[in-house]
């Protein structure tokens, strides 16, 4: 009975390193960058590497008798509804439009307590809006609803 609860954790640390193995290979692949760009294989490389310290971890921990967890269907199932309501609603309502519910409902499909939930699904996506589009200049999708709400 061991065996079969650690196969999922063998197959996703699997996974990873192949994953790792096509993202080293496909960036190798890339044209040289300009003399001012610096390295862009930098990232995808680095992103490589943690995903094999991952796989490992994963592995060592489903190999060292770790005590499984039991998952449950209906927080899954949240989750996947709410990276798929995502999706959708990004276009129409942005990251912070769409970043509130999304991360409401991860939070509460992993167990957070509804207030906690609330206020840091509230906080996350203005702080990090606030960072990435007037801090570094960095464009989010602010969405389609958006500017017909403030013009």
């Amino acid at each position: 009975m061991v065996a079969r609860r650690r196969a999922p954790d063998y197959a996703a640390a699997g996974i990873l390193v192949m994953l790792a193995v096509v993202i080293v290979w496909e960036s190798t692949r890339w044209p040289a960058a300009a003399a001012f760009a610096g390295n862009p294989t930098l990232v995808p490389h680095s992103l490589a590497v943690l995903m094999v310290v991952t796989a490992i971890a994963i592995a060592w921990f489903a190999g060292a008798g770790m005590p499984a967890e039991r998952g449950h269907a209906g927080g899954a199932l949240l989750a996947i509804g709410a990276t798929a309501a995502l999706a959708a609603l990004l276009p129409v309502l942005g990251v912070i439009g769409a970043g509130i519910p999304y991360l409401f409902a991860l939070q509460r499909a992993c167990g957070a307590p509804g207030r906690v939930s609330a206020i840091s699904a509230f906080v996350a996506p203005i702080a990090l809006y606030a960072v990435f589009a007037k801090g570094l200049n960095v464009p989010l999708p602010i969405g389609s609803l958006w500017p017909l709400l403030v013009n």
